[in-house]
């Protein structure tokens, strides 16, 4: 039944990757490919290595593709005069696929530990519950500044709808098991009071709009605020921060 389910959405995604590149010849395709590809590889190596790098820590079923296009982010490096890094890990919404984040945060910590001394995070929806999970279990971080963007302290409803769908295997999705409302694992990281970010600069943001169908309808005002660090708000949608990161005034 799985099977069946993922064939016709492997040949939507199929056919929307080639509308996408309609109008347009196989060369400039082919030349748009390996130009994002080589600025990406340029953003990886480090120009900037006496200043505090920044890591990207990217949510639920994200990756580099999260945040500004590598070319906005070498523009960004130069501005700030500081290394840049992605920080991928396994997620999506296929059930029984993907670890907790008590997993991913060993390998949080794996590569927190290549960098020789300070590092500022950037983390986007669960991502900033896996580095608050990470942090609450190693006190000796090298972790700076922290900024949380559309972070579900508190949970998220559109969570527990795949959740709901992932139940129909054994095991379902984890990762959307932890991040639901009242889960164990919310329960747990919040009952620390925001301890495990003693010592940190923290700065947490959520995405509100006047209009009810453009706001951030992935995660509710109410769990994206925390109690435990000062807040800012910013009109737009759950994807808005992450992907205008290089235009926040407050940056």
């Amino acid at each position: 039944m799985m099977k069946r389910l993922i064939r016709p959405v492997s040949l939507l995604a199929l056919v929307l990757l080639l509308a996408s590149c309609a109008g347009k010849s196989s060369e400039q395709v082919a030349r748009n490919l390996w130009q994002g590809w080589e600025e990406s590889d340029l953003l990886m190596q480090p120009d900037y290595p006496d200043a505090v790098p920044v890591l990207l820590v990217h949510g639920w079923n994200g990756d580099e593709f999260t945040w500004p296009n590598a070319k906005r982010l070498l523009a960004m490096e130069k501005r700030l005069g500081r290394d840049i890094y992605y920080f991928n890990y396994r997620t999506g919404a296929l059930p029984n696929r993907y670890p907790p984040l008590e997993a991913m945060e060993e390998h949080l910590e794996r590569y927190l530990k290549s960098f020789p001394g300070q590092v500022d995070i950037v983390a986007h929806s669960m991502g900033g519950l896996l580095v608050r999970q990470y942090l609450s279990h190693h006190a000796g971080n090298n972790v700076r500044r922290l900024l949380l963007l559309s972070v579900p302290h508190f949970g998220t409803s559109a969570a527990s709808l795949l959740s709901e769908l992932a139940s129909v295997t054994a095991t379902g999705n984890v990762q959307a098991q932890e991040i639901q409302p009242g889960s164990d694992f919310l329960w747990h990281l919040n009952s620390l009071d925001g301890s495990e970010l003693d010592g940190i600069q923290v700065l947490n943001a959520y995405a509100i709009s006047k209009h009810t169908l453009r706001g951030d309808l992935v995660v509710d005002p109410v769990s994206a605020w925390l109690p435990w660090a000062p807040n800012v708000v910013v009109t737009g949608d759950h994807s808005t921060l992450p992907r205008e990161l290089d235009r926040l005034p407050f940056i």
